[in-house]
């Protein structure tokens, strides 16, 4: 409903900072929800009036390489399933995973909007990318990092199966952590 009603109040023509703030509302929203095409056409039709920023670089390149992208899917047992968790040597709980069959660790951050895997995950798992497309983001650290976009196209968590998860590829080196003094 809310997101009607933004798209209806961008509709009417509204100019300057309103129509700004409408326009980064409902691209947030849509970016939330994983809606690739209408992000692509608010923002094709209306990137110009919102402000230009990392945020909205990194939205516009998504939306341009998941726009045919088939939306995200889950398949699920009836029956409670189990998921082997274990905690990363950071203290961090991760989750065994199989991605496009590969069997994996993913750390669980239930404060991240999207998921993200370096590139050589991506790599190994045969994910689709799109390097023609990307954008750039602040890391919790306040680092910049380019993320490009990537779906990954059979995601399972036990009996959880996710088709089309989209992701963002980051460099491996963005993930390192270098203390001083310490190799």
């Amino acid at each position: 409903l809310a997101m009607n009603r933004l798209a209806h109040l961008i509709e009417a023509g509204h100019t300057g900072e309103f129509q700004s703030q409408l326009v980064e509302g409902l691209s947030t929203l849509y970016l939330d929800r994983f809606r690739w095409p209408e992000l692509h056409e608010l923002l094709s039709g209306h990137g110009h009036e919102a402000a230009k920023d990392e945020e909205l670089e990194l939205k516009t390149a998504f939306a341009a390489a998941f726009r045919d992208v088939p939306p995200e899917e889950y398949a699920f047992d009836s029956e409670p399933a189990e998921v082997r968790t274990s905690v990363n040597r950071f203290g961090q709980p991760s989750l065994e995973t199989h991605a496009n069959g590969v069997k994996m660790q993913f750390v669980l951050d239930t404060g991240a909007g999207m998921s993200v895997l370096t590139r050589s995950a991506a790599e190994k798992i045969g994910a689709r990318t799109w390097s023609e497309h990307s954008g750039g983001a602040q890391t919790s650290t306040t680092n910049r990092v380019e993320v490009w976009p990537g779906v990954i196209d059979e995601l399972q968590l036990g009996s959880l199966t996710i088709r089309n998860h989209p992701f963002g590829v980051i460099e491996d080196e963005a993930l390192e952590f270098k203390l001083a003094g310490v190799p």
